[in-house]
């Protein structure tokens, strides 16, 4: 495996990729560059040892775990899904780039200007998430501790998830009315009604949420159509599923579908999934209808 410096040019010499390697890991600072020759990408990877580094190419490029690959927690999915949607592609590119992620990696605009800028510590997205337009206009910024999203950026306030779950009971009260609350033109409250313990809610309070990795759980128990391999198709499919209040996980359906083998195969996954933590309104565990997308993608 090469140690040393490493250099790599275009076809007219100008260059192109600057950095070192130890024992064929990516080390020290590197720096990528567009043909003007203004930055591209610039980050600092720490090497592990070569044990180390069999033991990750190994799983990232023999098994299905490099299709699902993330430094993203999946819990508080709800919460922060749209931001980690829109940071996932720097943070595969840099998951298969280099195995020693630590510290904020910066990715640039053709004109110089920054586009992303992605923090982690020990491979895991930990800090301030940044994302800019061309007009250098902040466009996503998110906040991670160990893989979870802390807080986002909604509607151009970075808000913390306290905040966010705040908002979504205050939005669940002003639309079905305080449970707790009592008219000021009556003296007494009339008795409150029982709910059915069968309903089943889209939004709550507190939404449910897996307590496990739920990509990793996805990249080791999905099973790719056979037909579908053979025939070299992908796509996603979108389960609905309902989280019910012991976590249990029941009525499964496909909602948007590509093929009968890829609809249950994905229906299939969904199924066996271990239970999750069932989601709460007024305290209590209700039962909660869910979506979840299914990727399947050949390497």
């Amino acid at each position: 495996m090469a140690s040393g410096k490493y250099e790599e040019r275009y076809t007219d010499g100008d260059l192109m990729i600057r950095g070192r390697h130890n024992s064929g890991a990516m080390d020290g600072d590197w720096k990528f560059f567009f043909k003007n020759g203004k930055t591209a990408f610039e980050g600092t990877f720490y090497s592990p040892s070569q044990k180390e580094l069999f033991e990750k190419l190994s799983i990232k490029y023999n098994s299905r775990i490099s299709d699902n690959e993330s430094s993203f927690s999946e819990e508080r999915y709800q919460f922060a899904h749209t931001v980690t949607a829109a940071f996932r592609i720097y943070d595969r590119y840099l998951q298969k780039l280099g195995t020693g992620l630590n510290g904020c990696y910066h990715f640039y605009y053709y004109d110089g200007q920054r586009s992303v800028t992605a923090c982690y510590k020990n491979g895991i997205a930990h800090g301030t998430w940044t994302a800019w337009d061309r007009n250098g206009k902040l466009s996503n910024k998110a906040e991670f501790k160990d893989g979870i999203a802390t807080a986002i950026l909604k509607d151009g306030i970075l808000t913390t998830y306290e905040e966010y779950q705040q908002k979504k009971a205050s939005e669940i009260r002003d639309y079905y009315g305080d449970p707790t609350g009592i008219d000021p033109g009556i003296v007494e409250a009339a008795p409150q009604q029982p709910q059915d313990s069968n309903s089943i809610f889209r939004f709550v309070e507190q939404m449910p949420e897996p307590p496990y990795n739920l990509q990793d759980w996805i990249a080791k128990n999905l099973v790719y159509p056979a037909d579908a391999r053979k025939n070299g198709e992908q796509g996603r499919v979108i389960v609905q599923f309902v989280v019910k209040k012991d976590g249990s996980i029941s009525d499964v359906n496909v909602v948007r579908g590509i093929s009968k083998s890829f609809n249950d195969a994905a229906v299939d996954l969904i199924k066996k999934m271990p239970a999750w933590k069932p989601g709460k309104q007024n305290g209590r565990p209700v039962n909660v209808s869910f979506s979840l997308p299914v990727t399947f993608k050949l390497q």
